[in-house]
């Protein structure tokens, strides 16, 4: 451990990196204006090689790595720094900072999902900052996260200096919630009539409007499948199979895509496939037990496993 007479010795502008003496720190900083981040690294590492509890030289090592456009190891080396040491206000400061580079990062190269988890990081040590509230609030809107966007907006409106900017956000997004919820319920009520194409049709126009609107996904594609069984080409068959199983994905508890890839499988007629249309039957069967399909799901288990036993038993006839 460095002695705390070297510690007390060193500038406290240089957001207290404990750990570094004053000349350490003197190098280290100067590497880092001038650019020489690999040297900034080099510096950290040996500091933290003899002293793994150095939260300066992690803090470091972190704002090296973000400037050097590596936003993993940057936050990698922030956590670390957080991990060993309770930050006084300049260690927060900085450490709120890079949470907002290393995310703005993330986002840049597309990895939307990360940048929000470091924007949100950074908003457990300063709750409520604008900084943050507009960055999330922009990711909720290019993710179709509509409410959830609007309700930041609006906490913006309440706690930013100028709240201009974003009461129009939340009046396009609030008519564009409105717009979806109208395609949404004219998709459902295609979907009672059995009128599928309309159905995809109103569900797809809810779907632009809205992208995370819950439920139209599921009814989108749930349409897409039951319409393509209708059709019943081979290329509408594999289409509806695909359709059907991005149904499933989007409400992993639904018997209703599961009975309709059964019947998909069911409807290709062949030997090799009975198995398939049995499994898609058990697990619309097993999903929802006592849901509407239930009955009509067993009834085709059975049907279908004594169809493939009497098959079994012809191509087998003869074999040794």
């Amino acid at each position: 451990m460095i002695p705390d007479r070297f510690r007390l010795a060193c500038p406290a502008l240089i957001l207290a990196l404990a750990g570094f003496r004053c000349v350490a720190v003197n190098e280290i900083q100067k590497s880092f204006g001038s650019g020489d981040y690999s040297k900034t690294l080099a510096l950290a590492r040996q500091a933290v090689a003899a002293d793994s509890s150095d939260a300066g030289a992690w803090m470091w090592m972190a704002r090296a790595h973000e400037k050097s456009g590596n936003p993993d190891s940057a936050s990698a080396a922030l956590g670390r720094a957080l991990a060993v040491r309770t930050p006084d206000a300049a260690f927060t400061r900085e450490a709120f900072r890079l949470y907002l580079a290393i995310g703005d990062r993330f986002r840049k190269i597309g990895e939307e999902r990360t940048a929000r988890l470091r924007y949100e990081k950074a908003d457990s040590l300063r709750p409520l900052s604008v900084d943050v509230l507009v960055r999330l609030a922009g990711l909720d809107e290019s993710q179709g996260r509509l409410k959830e966007a609007v309700s930041r907006y609006e906490t913006l409106i309440e706690l930013a200096p100028d709240p201009t900017p974003y009461i129009p956000k939340v009046n396009l997004l609030e008519s564009r919630i409105r717009s979806a919820d109208e395609s949404f319920g004219e998709g459902m009520d295609a979907f009672r009539a059995e009128n599928y194409e309309r159905a995809v049709s109103h569900f797809s126009r809810s779907i632009e409007a809205w992208p995370a609107q819950p439920g139209a996904a599921y009814y989108f594609h749930l349409s897409e499948g039951i319409r393509d069984y209708r059709i019943a080409t081979p290329d509408a068959r594999r289409a509806g199979r695909e359709a059907l199983r991005k149904a499933a994905e989007a409400d992993t508890r639904a018997a209703e895509p599961h009975f309709w890839i059964a019947r998909l499988w069911e409807m290709e007629n062949k030997h090799a496939l009975l198995g398939n249309a049995i499994d898609a039957y058990e697990t619309a069967l097993r999903l929802e037990p006592d849901g509407p399909l239930a009955g009509r799901s067993a009834e085709k288990i059975g049907e279908l496993k004594r169809r493939k036993e009497r098959m079994d038993d012809f191509w087998n006839r003869g074999r040794p």
